[in-house]
């Protein structure tokens, strides 16, 4: 049996703070096996986004262990075997649509961000849009540019 993409055991996680503590997440086990396109559902506030940064590498379970492709988030991250897409754009303002999906690139001084970036501008629908600042484009068009941006920076 082929080990899964995303195995979560006995994951809980607790944020504790001067107004109180909260529960986010308690005792979640989850297996995904590989190739299998899963939607975590639920109401807001049960735990969905925790769940997701703890697997993102983004936020350290309080309790369970978390394993992506048999390795820790974190090892799983430098790898780029995963990556993040946020739930809202993350574009800085400053920088055209282009500049801002070539930026993952730069900073990892990747020498094909170049064709890459162009690519991924023609998959996510933003073709014409590359040389506008991201604040002139629609929200739909921001989060295009944004998933590439993202996409270029998991390799």
């Amino acid at each position: 049996m082929k080990r899964p993409a995303i195995d979560v055991c006995g994951v809980s996680k607790v944020f504790e703070s001067d107004t109180g503590r909260v529960e986010a997440l308690r005792d979640v086990n989850l297996q995904v096996p590989q190739g299998v396109f899963v939607c975590v559902v639920g109401p807001s506030g049960c735990g969905k986004t925790s769940l997701m940064r703890i697997v993102g590498d983004l936020e350290a379970p309080t309790s369970g262990t978390v394993r992506v492709n048999g390795k820790l988030p974190g090892e799983a991250r430098k790898a780029r075997e995963i990556g993040v897409v946020f739930q809202s754009p993350a574009l800085l303002g400053w920088r055209t649509v282009e500049e801002n999906v070539r930026l993952p690139g730069q900073v990892l001084n990747d020498s094909h961000v170049a064709a890459r970036a162009r690519e991924m501008v023609r998959t996510v629908g933003v073709v014409g849009l590359e040389q506008v600042g991201w604040y002139a484009v629609t929200s739909v068009h921001r989060q295009g540019a944004d998933v590439p941006s993202r996409r270029l920076a998991d390799g």
